[in-house]
């Protein structure tokens, strides 16, 4: 105990899980380049280098306007450190060899809350932004440095510089230079080449032999003399850089803004490693931050922009107050019941006692304590204090352990049935493995306490007995409620199936899942759609029978919208606004528009801040509120305020967000409610079979609004479109006129973008260097009709021998496992089971014609197709194991069949806690189901337990006197337990209600408790012992239930 009270401030504490998916992602850029050139000159050379890396299981990749995303999935035994020093050794071979202009692609691992920073500074100064870096890396990086725990630090906000050569092109293309040669001429200028390590031997014996790097160098780039450059020889005369163009050192032209309360700033983002405190991480920055500040000039400002602790010490704050709250009134709560200060006591020794032994497990384990570990810190006090109590009180008044089995069982139940989170999918273990990592380890440490604690501490302070006087009153209960009880019970077995029947009705029959009609061509399938798929089924009968036979079941699972089962955002009150522009808009354009909002936010002296991103074709600004303000209508009307604002712009779509009802006008205009998805080995291939698919669905009167896009299209998107270049196929135009560089060259000279051409690297410091014509952006007229330099040096009309077209450019392309996917979306206009009656047919059609390689199917979205899959799947999984456990204990098959079946009754109590109250079914909910599958027979195996022991020693007696000898010796403790877990989650439901997780938790496990009491009381009985042929009609029998 004293160990686990000195490692709790080692304990690593965050306010989300820092684990990483098993998977890494690759990322590049090139500004204005379509999804087609992406995924030829980018992804598909990054996919077959990964192909080469053993340990990846899975490759996909998705490529659009601009940029390109590879996704690996790495195998469960491969380190994915080694991985991914692997893949950017072979990044850094390959970049040299991708075309000019491509950013360095990054490689980093995949995290369900991405990298999040622990602390942000703002930084401002009177001077330029190079000085502000200067400050930076010269003051304040050095002391970060020093502090353990920090994995990165990242600076946004400079203004960064290039070197630009505006040049003629005129002279270009009098001298036939290209800009390939200019960059390749840049290159060899500043060569650097590794040439090895040489030995240095040493005349002293003594001194062992060393060796130094070779690099050959010819010239650096720190003094660029640009005149020196030669290019090409011309004749006599050799034509040098400056000939061709001027060069000047400039800043860069602004990629991104991002300013906090409307002015530019410099931001530092420091983000922590993985397990690491956040509070002690935090503290530490800060106070080297506040060292910083004493000694700076009075021009720097250092301003804190985000600190997480804040949010962390509020959730902690928030949460160790409920929980002791929870206690406290648990405690009281036995303190009442006992009426014994020692019991009391007893209780709360041996709950301190298993918590920190727990903490010990933590710190080895290395458990991060974040929002899910600290539920289930929270949910295992109610099963910690019912361990204790179920055996002391068994001690107490049967003066032996035979209760230590059924404690074991109880104990292994739960455990059994949190491990299910081990089986789950990989987005969704990794958000409460931590959670089911400190259920197992507190109900381990519990069931140790209660085996070898509990009974040692009752032996050394052993509890007041009753008197006679109380006996003999308690007996007299027991007797009065035993009678009550066998009428009822009695009763009950005359309407066992009734009864049975109805709690069916109740729970409901999952037919409302079952298909209209199923797509495979078998005997099974033939039948079910000669009967259940048919029309007259599916229109007339389905509907009643849904109703009537779905019971709380089908209302449960029907909100779809109440399954939002994604990350938990924990934070402050603040409203998001969205902001897309169309495709090809400019950087200004939508900067314009950000800039209308910053100067009509800055009016709010209620607003503590907001932060502005912007970038090309998509700005976000995040408004924070002072905390005085956060809670009032103010947030409300401001939100009011900016939707009408946002109406008003009509320039771009804005979704605002935070606050109330979402508020979105984006217009959609391609929405589905089919789709057909199309895989293959060649895209251009692939993308004829899928126009195929659409001509054919087009033929059909009842679908329309047909398109063709890179996956299902569920909300509807806006389509870009893109002049298309196309040229001639004739092999001789290909070899003496054109190549793809030709190409490049001559497009990017008429859009009057910059152009790229190498990078410098001063001082360690990329420096790009681009080229400019000067030109405003050229008419599409212009392109086709002005004279260009082909590869042969003649000088051709491009409308001689290539088209240029306006079409409809897919948004992404995607691939998995180097197949591509292209999906046909189209309204259906009429019932689900005609729709997939049609789309058989087609594809079938399809089927013939389509090549090995080649696949098609149609998209399913119905309950089987998403995470209620997975959930569904795990749950019984979790009756599974919970069946083979009892069974082992039970030795017995019968017996834990009744077990098991107090689970799904319990599950009613949570439909319908869901159903009425309307709250949000999210992770907590989920993770309540797994829990109540462990809790909710604990106490159907403490009674079985004692029947099973009264069996054999009172074999004479018939089965129901000796289930209610174990129902009146166990229903005390059990009532405890349930009401010691109910009570401790109270605060969560009074205090807590909207919030994510504790809300859903608390609510689903109250209701699935409140409704297990009925499944002891009444069908547990029912199940094990019937109708019972003794009616114990005199005293005798009940006296007997007594002895």
């Amino acid at each position: 105990m004293i160990v686990g009270s000195a490692l709790i401030p080692l304990l690593s504490v965050q306010l989300e899980p820092s684990k990483n998916f098993n998977s890494i992602s690759i990322h590049s850029y090139w500004n204005d380049a379509s999804p087609q050139i992406m995924e030829s000159t980018i992804t598909t050379k990054i996919e077959g280098l990964l192909a080469t890396v053993k340990g990846i299981t899975k490759v996909s990749s998705s490529s659009g306007n601009g940029y390109s995303n590879v996704y690996a999935n790495i195998g469960k035994n491969v380190k994915i450190n080694e991985v991914k020093y692997e893949v950017s050794a072979l990044i850094r071979q390959l970049y040299p060899s991708l075309p000019l202009g491509i950013s360095y692609p990054a490689v980093s691992a995949n995290t369900p809350f991405g990298n999040k920073s622990v602390l942000s500074y703002s930084i401002n100064a009177g001077g330029s932004s190079a000085e502000i870096q200067l400050f930076i890396e010269k003051t304040i990086q050095p002391l970060l440095a020093q502090i353990k725990g920090i994995s990165k630090v990242t600076i946004y906000g400079l203004e960064r510089s290039n070197w630009k050569l505006n040049y003629d092109p005129a002279l270009l293309a009098k001298y036939e230079i290209s800009i390939k040669d200019i960059s390749l001429a840049i290159n060899n200028y500043f060569f650097k080449s590794e040439l090895g390590k040489a030995n240095v031997k040493s005349s002293d014996k003594s001194v062992k032999e060393t060796y130094n790097y070779l690099t050959l160098v010819t010239n650096y780039p720190d003094k660029v003399s640009w005149n020196k450059i030669a290019i090409k020889q011309w004749g006599d005369r050799i034509i040098f850089l400056t000939d061709l163009a001027k060069i000047v050192y400039q800043t860069s032209p602004p990629k991104s803004y991002h300013r906090i309360n409307g002015q530019h700033t410099v931001t530092m983002e420091i983000v922590a490693a993985k397990n690491v405190n956040y509070l002690v991480l935090a503290k530490e920055i800060k106070e080297k931050i506040n060292d910083v500040r004493k000694k700076i000039p009075v021009e720097y400002k250092i301003t804190t922009n985000y600190d997480a602790t804040d949010v962390l010490k509020e959730e902690l704050d928030t949460v160790i107050w409920r929980s002791f709250f929870a206690l406290f009134v648990l405690l009281i709560f036995i303190l009442i019941i006992s009426r014994q200060i020692r019991y009391f006591l007893l209780i709360l020794i041996s709950l301190v006692a298993n918590l920190l032994l727990a903490f010990i497990f933590y710190y080895f384990f290395k458990l991060e304590i974040h929002l899910y570990s600290l539920a289930g810190i929270t949910v295992s006090l109610g099963l910690i204090i019912d361990n204790s109590i179920v055996v002391i009180d068994h001690i107490r008044n049967k003066k032996d352990l035979r209760i230590l089995l059924a404690v074991i069982g109880a104990t292994f139940t739960t455990i059994g049935s949190v491990c299910i989170v081990f089986f789950l999918s990989e987005d969704q273990q990794i958000r409460l493995v931590d959670f089911a990592w400190v259920m197992i380890i507190n109900l381990s440490v519990s069931l140790l306490i209660s085996l070898f604690l509990v009974p040692a501490l009752l032996e050394k302070f052993p509890l007041r007995q009753e008197n006679f006087i109380s006996i003999v009153r308690r007996k007299r209960r027991i007797v009065i409620w035993s009678k009550f009880y066998s009428h009822l019970i009695n009763y009950c077995s005359r309407f066992k199936k009734s009864l049975i029947l109805v709690l069916i009705l109740i729970f409901g029959l999952p037919i409302f899942l079952l298909p209209s009609r199923i797509a495979t061509n078998n005997i099974w399938a033939n039948a079910y759609n000669r009967t259940i798929g048919t029309d007259e089924y599916n229109l007339k009968i389905r509907p009643v029978l849904n109703v009537v036979l779905g019971g709380l079941l089908r209302l449960f699972l029907e909100r779809k919208e109440h399954f939002p089962y994604s990350a938990v955002i924990a934070g402050k009150t603040k409203i998001n606004v969205a902001i897309k522009m169309p495709y090809g808009t400019n950087l200004e354009q939508i900067n314009n528009i950000v800039v209308d909002f910053e100067n009509f936010l800055g009016e709010f002296k209620e607003i503590e801040d907001f932060q502005s991103r912007v970038n090309n074709g998509y700005a976000s600004i995040e408004i924070s509120f002072l905390r005085e303000f956060e809670t009032g209508p103010f947030p409300f009307v401001l939100k009011t305020q900016l939707e009408s604002m946002a109406i008003n712009t009509g320039l771009a779509e804005f979704v605002i967000s935070g606050v109330g009802q979402g508020f979105n006008n984006e217009l959609h205009k391609e929405a589905a409610n089919f789709g057909i998805i199309l895989l293959g080995y060649n895209y251009e291939r692939l993308l004829k079979y899928a126009e195929q698919v659409q001509s054919l669905l087009r033929e059909n009167m009842r679908i329309e609004n047909v398109t063709i896009g890179s996956q299902r299209d569920y909300v509807g998107t806006n389509s870009n479109y893109e002049f298309v270049f196309q040229v001639d196929n004739s092999d001789n135009l290909l070899v003496n006129y054109f190549s793809s560089d030709m190409i490049n060259s001559s497009l990017a000279h008429f859009s009057g973008n910059d152009q790229y051409v190498t990078n410098l690297f001063v001082e360690g410091k990329r420096v790009p260097v681009v080229a400019s014509s000067g030109q405003p952006p050229a008419s599409v007229w212009k392109v086709m009709n002005e004279p260009v330099r082909s590869d042969s040096g003649s000088y051709i009309r491009l409308k001689e021998f290539a088209s240029i077209q306006k079409q409809k450019t897919p948004n992404e392309i995607l691939r998995e496992n180097q197949q591509y996917q292209l999906v046909v979306n189209y309204d259906f206009i009429g019932d689900q089971a005609l729709a997939e009656v049609v789309s058989m047919q087609i594809m079938k059609k399809m089927r013939s014609v389509m090549p090995i390689g080649y696949s098609i199917k149609q998209i399913i979205n119905n309950f089987w197709s998403g995470n209620e899959k997975n959930l569904t799947w795990a749950i019984l999984l979790t009756i599974g194991i919970v069946f083979i456990i009892c069974c082992v204990l039970l030795n017995d098959l019968l017996q834990p069949l009744i077990v098991i079946s107090m689970i799904p009754i319990s599950f009613i109590g949570v439909f319908l806690m869901a159903w009425i109250f309307d709250y949000h079914f999210d992770e907590g909910g989920y993770a309540a189901l797994i829990i109540l599958c462990g809790i909710v027979v604990n106490a159907a195996l403490y009674i079985l337990n004692d029947y099973n022991n009264l069996r054999k020693d009172y074999p004479g007696k018939s089965r129901k006197v000796v289930f209610l000898k174990s129902y009146n010796s166990k229903i005390i403790p059990v009532l405890l337990s349930m009401g010691s877990m109910l009570l401790s989650l109270m605060p969560f439901i009074f205090y807590g209600e909207g919030e994510a997780f504790w809300y859903a938790l608390a609510m689903s496990v109250t209701g699935g408790l409140i409704f297990s009491i009925p499944a002891i009381l009444i069908f547990l009985p029912l199940f094990l012992i019937g109708e019972s042929k003794n009616k114990m009609k005199n005293k005798k029998g009940f006296f007997s239930v007594l002895k």
